[in-house]
């Protein structure tokens, strides 16, 4: 399965890149769950440059430009991939896109360890992702914690009926439901829609993946979805500012 191998990457490159000194950087930290409690369509729009289902996605684009569009035409925070193996990215592309705007940035990755949440400190991350269906329940009440004393904000991320239980044990403030399997990376919107009726209304919930048209995004919001995070519609889109203003007009 592509989430085992992606796993068995990531430790490796932790337990190499533990043998390195983290960059001395200080970054303010912005308020990513207060972002996307606005009213109105609060997207989170992703920097990716690559996936294990579509190969190389954005070639071309540097991730300040990418990132620098997107809060021009009224992405409400960011979401950068710095999974380098499978999706092709970087830790540098969080403070780029840190520095390039006024959002605040989610680093999505797989945090496996403790020490990925000094990382992304260090990298300038607000809030980091936390995928059910890749730690152990004691993990991720643990990196939950870690993370919270640290200042980051944390997203549970949810596929399933059974990670969702998992996480609803926690003390989370945000769910992310994943409508893509990490499995088969078969993408469903539907997986929203089965999982957003078992989540108590106090807590914020994000529809992660497949969102591509302005009738999907009605259809979230109908059941109450907080958020949208998008990548891949506006990056294989032509024209982000168009695509974007399709989605958002």
């Amino acid at each position: 399965m592509i989430l085992d191998e992606i796993i068995v990457k990531k430790k490796e490159e932790i337990k190499r890149k533990k043998k390195l000194p983290l960059p001395k950087e200080f970054f303010e930290k912005r308020d990513f769950k207060g972002a996307i409690s606005e009213e109105g369509i609060n997207i989170i729009a992703e920097i990716k440059y690559g996936s294990p289902s579509l190969g190389e996605i954005t070639p071309h684009y540097e991730p300040d430009f990418i990132a620098k569009l997107y809060e021009n035409n009224g992405a409400r925070a960011l979401s950068v991939v710095s999974e380098k193996d499978f999706f092709l990215g970087d830790c540098r592309f969080i403070s780029i896109a840190k520095t390039s705007t006024n959002l605040p940035v989610l680093r999505k990755d797989f945090i496996i360890d403790p020490w990925q949440i000094e990382e992304s400190i260090t990298y300038g991350s607000d809030a980091i992702l936390l995928i059910a269906a890749a730690i152990n329940p004691d993990l991720l009440i643990q990196l939950q914690k870690e993370a919270k004393r640290a200042g980051l904000t944390t997203i549970v991320e949810v596929h399933r009926e059974e990670e969702l239980k998992i996480a609803l044990k926690t003390e989370t403030e945000i769910i992310g439901i994943n409508n893509r399997c990490l499995d088969t990376f078969e993408v469903d919107i539907n997986t929203s829609l089965r999982l957003k009726s078992l989540i108590p209304p106090d807590i914020l919930v994000i529809s992660e993946s497949g969102i591509k048209t302005k009738n999907d995004l009605a259809i979230l919001q109908n059941i109450g979805i907080n958020a949208f995070l998008i990548g891949e519609a506006f990056l294989t889109s032509r024209n982000i500012p168009q695509k974007m203003r399709e989605l958002l007009g």
